[in-house]
């Protein structure tokens, strides 16, 4: 019998996801310049790796991406996580200390965030913070996709995988 299923096709942010790993991998001249991108008055250096993948038109997409960018250069993942923020921030708190209030505090820093200005201040910070943890593993493909959509839908979804965890999410999916 003839295998009938087809492979799943890749999202636009997983496309980009892939690549800027891969690139950041084989090219350090790309690495150094990506590692600055989610600095405002840096964040041109990495344009020419991402404004094939954005709409160049759009400065607040253009800084999602370069925020996205910025966080896998960093790290130099292998492949992508599979956490969204909220999941991330919950792993991040010590094992069984439920009264550790620094990972609340941050989710709730990037919930009071009324559009994707507000969002982009606080969440580089939040990236680096979530990135020095080693059980973390951020899914940067899900990061870009809730940044450009950012509303009150990804609020409840960062906020339920953070309260609630994983088994909530996925159930949802």
């Amino acid at each position: 019998m003839e295998n009938t299923t087809t492979p799943k096709e890749k999202t636009k942010s997983e496309a980009f996801v892939e690549k800027i790993i891969q690139q950041v991998e084989n090219d350090t001249a790309c690495r150094a310049a990506l590692t600055r991108a989610d600095n405002p008055k840096l964040e041109s250096y990495g344009w020419k790796y991402i404004l094939s993948f954005c709409n160049s038109d759009s400065p607040s997409e253009l800084t999602a991406y370069s925020i996205v960018a910025a966080a896998i250069a960093r790290v130099k993942p292998s492949v992508d996580g599979s956490m969204n923020i909220g999941e991330a921030l919950r792993a991040s708190r010590p094992d069984g200390d439920a009264e550790n209030k620094s990972a609340e505090l941050k989710l709730n820093r990037l919930l009071a965030c009324d559009n994707r200005n507000d969002l982009f201040a606080v969440l580089p910070r939040t990236i680096r913070y979530l990135q020095a943890q080693e059980k973390v593993k951020i899914s940067y493909a899900s990061l870009l996709k809730d940044i450009l959509y950012w509303n009150e839908v990804v609020k409840i979804k960062w906020a339920k995988s953070f309260y609630l965890g994983k088994q909530t999410t996925e159930s949802e999916a």
